[in-house]
């Protein structure tokens, strides 16, 4: 996924890193169904839009191709 950081200061995490920098530094967290970053521009692309959708159709049981048509 492709993003942008905006971000001053310093943070104390208590959870699992939301993913890791090209350079291995964690970034953002993960507790339990709670996901933070500091990362920007993330569903620009659709990439993580994507993985999103497939990840809550997947906890729920559901298809997430009986919901690409729907019109909002």
């Amino acid at each position: 996924m492709t993003g942008y950081e905006i971000h001053n200061g310093r943070t104390t995490v208590n959870g699992e890193p939301f993913c890791r920098l090209a350079d291995g530094t964690p970034e953002g967290c993960v507790c339990k169904n709670v996901f933070g970053t500091y990362l920007h521009g993330l569903f620009d692309s659709g990439e993580l839009t994507q993985a999103l959708v497939k990840l809550l159709c997947a906890r729920k049981g559901i298809s997430p191709v009986s919901y690409t048509h729907l019109t909002l």
